[in-house]
């Protein structure tokens, strides 16, 4: 007599190659339907998100920009300045100042951290400032006295400026100036009343300037 220990399972052969062809069958079926799909073309991406396709950050940004580079060409386009002057004493003299035009104008933008005034535009440029050689009367000194006169030669330097503005959404504001001293290599605050045309760009506080 046989026990349940002395039993062996042996798989019908038809059925056993009928199983593994039918598993077969499936797989090649599968590998098949992908193969026929159709592939993305090259350089496809996946569907944009409309809500990222517009960012007003950004805008914003590119019209502070605008913004400054138009401030840059307002100071870029002003003139020489000139200035009769007289010293001081029983009998004065008389002489002429020329400063301007500026050049060498460079700006730069940075963000703030108000929320009228996101923005900080910073423009910097030169000058060059020439004292003509003195004179004896006022007449003298309107004409242009750059030679001659009581001094062999006029006295001419340079300065570097440093304009910060306040670039809103409505236009800017100027927020400071300062000018760079060779002497001891530092910015100092210019706090007289702007009187020329690159220190009256932007001045008028509230007025939009930039339309």
């Amino acid at each position: 007599m046989s026990t349940a220990n002395d039993f062996e399972f042996r798989p019908d052969p038809v059925s056993y190659r009928a199983f593994r062809y039918a598993c077969a069958l499936v797989l090649v079926l599968s590998l098949s339907a992908r193969c026929q799909q159709t592939p993305p073309p090259l350089g496809s991406q996946e569907p944009k998100d409309k809500s990222r396709e517009h960012k007003p950050a950004d805008d914003e940004e590119k019209k502070a920009i605008e913004t400054v580079s138009r401030i840059a060409d307002m100071i870029r386009n002003c003139g020489e300045k000139s200035e009769i002057h007289r010293t001081t004493g029983k009998k004065p003299l008389y002489y002429r100042e020329y400063e301007g035009p500026p050049s060498a104008v460079r700006f730069d933008l940075q963000k703030s951290d108000s929320v009228l005034a996101p923005y900080l535009g910073t423009v910097e440029f030169s000058t060059t400032r020439t004292v003509t050689p003195y004179v004896k009367t006022p007449q003298e000194a309107e004409r242009d006295t750059r030679i001659g006169g009581f001094l062999a030669f006029p006295l001419s330097w340079t300065t570097r400026h440093r304009h910060v503005y306040r670039i809103r959404s409505d236009g800017f504001e100027l927020d400071q100036r300062t000018y760079y001293n060779r002497n001891d290599q530092k910015w100092y605050l210019e706090e007289s009343t702007p009187d020329s045309c690159w220190e009256r760009v932007g001045y008028r506080f509230g007025v939009n300037e930039s339309r």
